[in-house]
Formats: structure tokens, sequence, C-alpha cells
């Protein structure tokens, strides 16, 4: 395993002029170092989908990218904050090169274990329930087919709709939110039948 002080990361925040660079080189060096510095490096799967870790922050912070009615200086600012967003928990790596706005807004979207994250980030004001709302977003992929019982799953979906709820009032035009409608739609129908 590499030496989690030589991983570095290139947040999509910072600007060198080349965004389509900076971008490209704040998800790779995230997706390096969920394997190459993970805190559990036997364990660099994700359970319910049995993708790298690194997919799915990879994921909510290409989402955020897309949102147009968000100026383009604080998109990046957020896709970086969310490209990293489990990093503190999952990682070793070094966050020093991430631009202060998102360092700001990852460490609000790390929790302490045995914490109710979404009770938490509705606590923790308005932005950081958005962003929250794309990690929740990202994580109900393949709800229905985790090896759960069904009181978990349905306490999952109850907690993301609870997060989107109080998140949408304050930011209406995201395009996350129909999305989500349907997500929580399709898995709401697919655990119905599966009861």
């Amino acid at each position: 395993m590499k030496d989690a002080s030589n991983v570095v990361v290139a947040g999509v925040g910072k600007n060198t002029g080349n965004m389509a660079r900076d971008i490209a080189t704040g998800t790779l060096t995230m997706m390096l170092a969920h394997d190459q510095a993970s805190k559990t490096p036997g364990n660099r799967i994700r359970k319910g989908d049995g993708l790298p870790f690194g997919v799915h922050p990879a994921f909510t912070g290409f989402l955020m990218l897309h949102e147009a009615s968000i100026p383009v200086p604080k998109r990046l600012i957020y896709a970086d904050a969310l490209t990293h967003h489990d990093y503190k928990e999952d990682t070793d790596a070094d966050l020093s090169v991430i631009s202060p706005e998102a360092l700001r807004l990852v460490e609000q979207l790390t929790f302490e274990d045995g914490l109710d994250n979404t009770t938490e980030a509705i606590a923790r004001g308005p932005e950081i329930a958005m962003l929250k709302s794309y990690d929740t977003f990202g994580n109900l992929f393949g709800l229905d087919q985790i090896d759960w019982p069904m009181d978990k799953k349905l306490r999952r979906l109850e907690k993301a709709v609870r997060l989107f709820a109080a998140a949408r009032p304050h930011y209406p035009d995201l395009y996350i939110w129909p999305l989500a409608d349907a997500l929580v739609a399709t898995i709401s129908a697919r655990l119905d039948k599966s009861a």
C-alpha cells in the first residue's frame, strides 16, 4: 500500500486556468487516495454495488457540476467538496491542496460515528443539507438489492426523503430533486414488490 502522505489531492475547486484538467486531476487523485490511502486497505469495495469506494464521491461531484442554476465558481467548490466528502472518514490522504472553501464543507459533511447523519446535516443548515442530499442520493442506488433487513432499507429511504424535503425549499431549482423523486419512487416500488 502506498504511504498516505504521498497521496495529494488536487481539488476540482482549485483554479489553475484549465477547468478540465482541474476536474480530471481532482477526480483521479481522489480515486487513487481511496485505493491507496484507505483507512481499511483490505476493504476498498462498497458492499452495496461492488464498486471501488471512490466511484460514489466522484458520482456526487459530477452530479453537482451539471447544476446550471448554481454559478460556476460556487458549483466548482461544491463539486470539490462532494468529490472529497468521504476523505476524512475513509482515507488518510492529505487534504491541504483542496480550496479552503471546499475543505470547510468537507469538514461539515463529515459526521461522528453514532450520529444520525440526516438529522445532523439538517441541523448544520440548508447548504450542508443540500450537499448531503447528493451523497444520500448516490447511496440510494441499489438500496433495494442490498442484503439488509427490510426495516433498515425503509429507514434509509425515509431518512433520504426527510433530508430532501428539508433542503429542497432552499435550493428549489436544482436538477437533483426530480431525479431524487424518481429514484425514491422506483426503490419504493421495488421494495413493495419484495416485501
